[in-house]
C-alpha cells in the first residue's frame, strides 16, 4: 500500500475525466469495450468507484484493440496518450496498454531505479479467443501466464542492487535490456494472437490478475449493457452478475475494513507536473 500523500478523490475524478474520452472515442469508431475488473464491481456496487480505488480497468477484443491503438493519437485529446511496449520500450513492460495524461506524473515504487515516468492513466486490456478443448485452453493458459510472469518478476527486481547468485543475477540484468524484454514480448504477443476473438467460444483477459477466473464463455460479454460509473453511463459485460461472480464471488458484499486498499504502489503521483518535466529533472 503506497505511502505517499494525495488526494485520492481528485485523482478519481480525474481519471473518471480520461474513461469519458476514451468512451466518445470508442463509440464514435464503432469500437467495442468494456469495463471490467474492479471498475465493472464499481459500477455495479456503488455506481463509481469502488470508494479506495485508484485506477479504471477496461477492455476491447482483440481487433477493436488494435483498431483503437491505431487511431487513438488521432482521436484522444493530445494530452493523453497510449503506452505499450512497442511505444515506450524503456519501461513500459507491461504486456498491455496504458492511457495516459502526459499533464501528470506517475512512477510506481518498483520504476523508481529507471529513468522514466508515466501519468496518470487507464489500464487497457486485450480480450482473446481461446481453444474451445478444455486441456488445450489450460496449456495455452499456463504458458502465456509462465511468459508474463517473467517479465514481471524480472521488471520487480533493480539489477543493480539484486543479491541472488551468480546465475539469477545474469538472468536479472540480461532481461533488463530492452532487446531481450522485447523476445518475451514477442513471444506473448505471438501466443496471444493464435486464436482469432470473433471465431471463438472462449475468451479471456489472459493478461488480467485473476488468472483463470478470467475465463469466460464469450456470451458472458455478449453485446453489452450499460450501466453508470461516476454519473455518466458506460458498457459493461452483458451477464455482469455472472462475470462478476466468477471474478469475486458475493461481490455485493464489502471486504473487511483490513482488505479496504489499492494494491498500487506509488513512488511519485503528482496531479500537477507534467512527467516530461520529472524526468528532465532528474
Amino acid at each position: 500500500m503506497s505511502e505517499i500523500q494525495f488526494d485520492l478523490r481528485e485523482l478519481q475524478l480525474r481519471l473518471s475525466e480520461m474513461l469519458s474520452a476514451v468512451a466518445k472515442v470508442c463509440d464514435e469508431n464503432n469500437i467495442r469495450y468494456y469495463l471490467i475488473g474492479g471498475t465493472a464491481l464499481g459500477a455495479i456496487r456503488h455506481k463509481g468507484f469502488i470508494p479506495w480505488d485508484d485506477d479504471i480497468d477496461v477492455a476491447m477484443p482483440r481487433p477493436d484493440y488494435e483498431r483503437f491503438l491505431k487511431i487513438s493519437h488521432l482521436n484522444l485529446p493530445e494530452h493523453y496518450e497510449v503506452r505499450n511496449y512497442k511505444t515506450h520500450p524503456e519501461g513500459h513492460v507491461y504486456p498491455w496498454s496504458k492511457i495516459e495524461n502526459k499533464r501528470t506524473t506517475v512512477v510506481m515504487n518498483w520504476h523508481k531505479y529507471l529513468n522514466y515516468a508515466g501519468g496518470i492513466y487507464i489500464d487497457l486490456f486485450p480480450l482473446d479467443g481461446l481453444p474451445k478443448n478444455d486441456f488445450l485452453r489450460k496449456v495455452h493458459l499456463n504458458t502465456l501466464f509462465f511468459f508474463s510472469k517473467k517479465i514481471f518478476g524480472i521488471a520487480y527486481v533493480d539489477p543493480e542492487t539484486f543479491e541472488g547468485r551468480f546465475l539469477k543475477r545474469w538472468i536479472v540484468k540480461f532481461f533488463h535490456r530492452k532487446n531481450c524484454r522485447s523476445i518475451l514480448h514477442f513471444l506473448i504477443h505471438s501466443l496471444l494472437g493464435l486464436y482469432h476473438y470473433d471465431r471463438c467460444e472462449w475468451v479471456a483477459n489472459c493478461l488480467g490478475e485473476y488468472g483463470f477466473k478470467e475465463v469466460m464463455e464469450k456470451s458472458i460479454f455478449g453485446n453489452f449493457v450499460n450501466k453508470e460509473f461516476e454519473g455518466s453511463m458506460y458498457k459493461i459485460p452483458e451477464q455482469y452478475d455472472l462475470y462478476l461472480t466468477r471474478l469475486y464471488g458475493n461481490y455485493v458484499e464489502l471486504p473487511p475494513a483490513d482488505r479496504r486498499y489499492s494494491l498500487h504502489d506509488f513512488y511519485v503521483l503528482n496531479l500537477s507536473e507534467p512527467n516530461e518535466s520529472y524526468i528532465n529533472k532528474k
